[in-house]
């Protein structure tokens, strides 16, 4: 890898690189500054974890890319806040490298993390679509009353097309493709997420979907009875 390292821009430099890149979340009213920031909180009741991701224990840049390095550590954190039946509102990042780090791997890094937290910033489902219990009681709302009325599996909207094709908009996915890590990457890398309009059709003995401008991808016919969809 080329480029600068850490220790060669400095740190106040590296935050500024990392801090520039998209804005801030809805749940932060006021960013990074003097190392700290404002987190707004909707009821009053914080929940808080810090599960630290450790190279050599528990990832290795040889094995893993700095993106997806950084989508763990947001999922990692994201299910604890889950198991306590809350929602993640903010993340905040703590960072200890060696000074001789290219800056890109932080950059890339932090490109994974961004991308997790947006994945997550759906404060009414889940990332797979999911309805999340105990919002209401946190004064959380669903903004589009109904969303998951009318859902069907996409198999059944293929096997009712036949030959032909149509487009739906992705409702949720249910644990059986949640579970499987391989897949769950590969729809995401497909863009095939919750919320996403996809042009579907019978693909063999598969299915295939793409979304506006992606290049798709194909899964089984099995596969599609877990993946509940609606008309776009």
């Amino acid at each position: 890898m080329t480029g600068p390292t850490v220790s060669e821009i400095g740190e106040f430099a590296l935050i500024g690189r990392l801090t520039a890149v998209g804005g801030q979340f809805a749940g932060v009213p006021l960013g990074p500054g003097d190392d700290a920031a404002v987190v707004a909180v909707p009821d009053g009741r914080v929940v808080a974890c810090t599960d630290m991701l450790v190279e050599g224990r528990h990832f290795r840049l040889d094995w893993s890319t700095p993106e997806q390095v950084g989508h763990k550590a947001i999922a990692q954190n994201a299910a604890d806040i889950y198991a306590m039946g809350a929602h993640p509102t903010a993340f905040l990042v703590a960072l200890g490298c060696p000074a001789d780090t290219p800056v890109d791997v932080l950059e890339r890094l932090n490109a994974g993390i961004r991308a997790e937290a947006e994945l997550l910033n759906a404060p009414v489902s889940s990332p797979y679509g999911n309805p999340i219990p105990g919002l209401a009681e946190l004064g959380i709302h669903e903004p589009v009353p109904g969303f998951r009325d009318g859902t069907e599996p996409l198999s059944e909207v293929i096997a009712r097309i036949g030959s032909g094709e149509t487009v739906v908009q992705i409702a949720r996915m249910s644990e059986h493709v949640q579970s499987d890590s391989e897949l769950l990457t590969t729809l995401h890398a497909a863009g095939v997420i919750p919320g996403v309009k996809v042009t579907v059709a019978a693909e063999g003995l598969g299915v295939k979907l793409v979304p506006a401008g992606g290049a798709g991808c194909e899964i089984d016919l099995d596969t599609a009875g877990y993946l509940f969809v609606t008309p776009a």
